[in-house]
């Protein structure tokens, strides 16, 4: 575009020129003849009334082809020049806009270089958000795991304690019924010793009070059913397993009525069970 305007402005420039040279050309021929009309002086009358018509038209064209020739010389440097600063012009022009484009260029480069470091740099901090919003709900879910597991934790441990309280009371249950069940075992014991030493005492006591009747034959024996008071206080004696004699059997019955209070032990429990006991009676025990 810049050479189609240098061009078109060196046409116009030469069109210009040629009309310049034109009328220069007019304006040097004129004054020429001019000149010439008032140096020549006339030889004759004749010749001065009729001059030559060759001489004037001989140095009016010698003198215009030197002028000419030095103004077409001046007109075609001038034009060279403008030609060339034009030409210098145009390559500044051109050298100018290559230094625009490799600029422009450069800067779309930098521009783009720019850009994608821009969304480089936008795609990490997305990233880094990204990174964030999934730690922070890693955090939160590890934090809810925890605290589950805390609770769980909790619940076992209080699992655990109240198995222990459990297994402890039974234990202690269990201590406590073997020590009751060896109290109740020894207290037995001690009751059945003692309720035994009372059967012998009573057995004695009901010996001593029986009598025998006249023609009983030896060895013989009767099971008793005794009702006492606490006190030992006879109450009721009644034989419930006979030994086939009834004068044996009436005479035991009265013995015990006899013997009565009969011996009690100390013991209140074994004094609760003799309140209605039976015993064998054997006199010659």
């Amino acid at each position: 575009m810049m050479n189609r305007d240098a061009n078109a402005n060196y046409g116009r420039s030469a069109l210009f020129s040629l009309g310049v040279h034109g009328a220069l050309v007019i304006c040097l021929g004129l004054s020429s003849h001019a000149r010439a009309q008032d140096t020549i002086v006339p030889r004759t009358v004749a010749q001065a009334v009729q001059p030559s018509e060759s001489a004037p038209h001989v140095l009016v064209a010698a003198v215009s082809e030197t002028d000419l020739n030095a103004e077409v010389a001046r007109i075609e440097a001038a034009e060279r020049a403008k030609k060339d600063q034009a030409q210098q012009k145009i390559d500044q022009l051109k050298q100018e806009a290559k230094q625009a484009k490799e600029a422009q260029s450069e800067r779309e480069k930098q521009l783009k270089k720019l850009s994608q470091e821009v969304e480089n740099l936008k795609q990490a901090v997305q990233q880094k958000q990204q990174e964030a919003k999934s730690a922070k709900l890693q955090a939160q879910k590890n934090e809810e795991n925890l605290k589950r597991f805390q609770e769980q934790a909790n619940q076992h441990k209080q699992q655990a304690e109240l198995l222990a309280q459990a297994e402890q009371k039974r234990r202690q249950d269990a201590e406590q019924a073997l020590q009751n069940l060896m109290a109740e075992e020894q207290q037995g014991r001690i009751i059945q010793e003692e309720i035994a030493l009372a059967l012998g005492k009573i057995q004695a006591r009901v010996s001593q009070a029986w009598l025998r009747p006249i023609g009983m034959p030896a060895a013989l024996e009767c099971q008793l059913a005794v009702q006492l008071l606490p006190t030992g206080d006879v109450v009721k004696a009644k034989v419930v397993v006979s030994s086939g004699h009834v004068s044996f059997d009436r005479a035991a019955e009265a013995a015990v009525l006899k013997a009565s209070p009969l011996p009690m032990p100390e013991n209140s429990r074994a004094r609760q069970q003799l309140k209605d006991f039976t015993f064998v009676f054997k006199p010659e025990a």
